[in-house]
């Protein structure tokens, strides 16, 4: 048996854990995050000041997946890694691969499955130490799982430019057609915490006017719940603050 590491890109992890579960990959999945850099101009600032150079290499956050896997499995297991986790951009991830022990019963085999038992509970914590792999509690894989799906900034600026462009599509942009509103903006931010998204929106209104008086009345309450509606429609896991003004 082998033990594959994958050093991928955090907005990756999802699609290559979806691939090797979608393959028939039946085992855990150890999930960690780590942090390292390279000396290379992509993740090298160089800043001068007064005379003197200054460098600061910047830390690279990426998701460590790691998975046990029978030996006809490697060359699949590491294609659908590779091919799920590249971008084409330089630091896509490394994978490593080590070998392991495990001892076969006959007794404990399951008459149903492939599954074994495990290994020699000497051998198996040797190795354990040798790798450096603490097996992890359910809690402590809760919260690998809540860390590894967690959004990142670039993701939640996706989400916002997505909210933004639905507004104006769905709502805003059909008031401005109907004369009823002479310039809006909408500006919104998107936060993720303990496994829900909030969305903080605010809204300015300029109302279209005759002679210095509106033209046509703005109801408020019925643009907020219009705007709720709208955001809920993008993503139901989440919770909306909705500011509004009129000009």
């Amino acid at each position: 048996m082998y033990i594959v590491e994958a050093i991928v890109r955090p907005e990756k992890t999802n699609a290559v854990i979806a691939a090797l579960v979608d393959f028939g990959y039946k085992g855990e999945f150890i999930l960690s995050e780590v942090t390292g850099q390279r000396q290379n101009l992509e993740n090298t600032t160089i800043r001068n000041y007064r005379g003197h150079k200054f460098i600061k290499n910047t830390m690279k956050i990426k998701n460590k997946i790691e998975l046990t896997i029978n030996n006809e499995d490697l060359d699949n297991i590491i294609n659908i890694i590779r091919n799920n986790a590249k971008t084409g951009e330089f630091g896509d991830g490394k994978i490593f691969v080590y070998d392991t022990v495990d001892r076969f019963s006959e007794n404990n085999k399951d008459k149903n499955n492939d599954s074994f038992a495990e290994p020699v509970n000497s051998e198996r914590e040797k190795l354990l130490r040798e790798l450096r792999i603490n097996l992890p509690d359910d809690d402590y894989v809760d919260s690998l799982l809540e860390e590894a799906f967690k959004p990142d900034g670039r993701e939640l600026r996706d989400l916002e430019k997505i909210a933004i462009d639905k507004l104006n599509n769905d709502l805003f942009g059909l008031l401005k057609e109907q004369d009823i509103l002479l310039d809006y903006k909408v500006d919104i931010e998107v936060d993720y915490n303990d496994g829900k998204y909030y969305y903080n929106c605010n809204i300015i209104l300029i109302p279209k006017k005759t002679f210095g008086f509106i033209k046509k009345g703005i109801n408020i309450n019925s643009i907020r719940n219009k705007s709720k509606n709208i955001l809920n429609s993008i993503n139901g896991n989440a919770e909306h603050t909705i500011s509004i003004i009129v000009y």
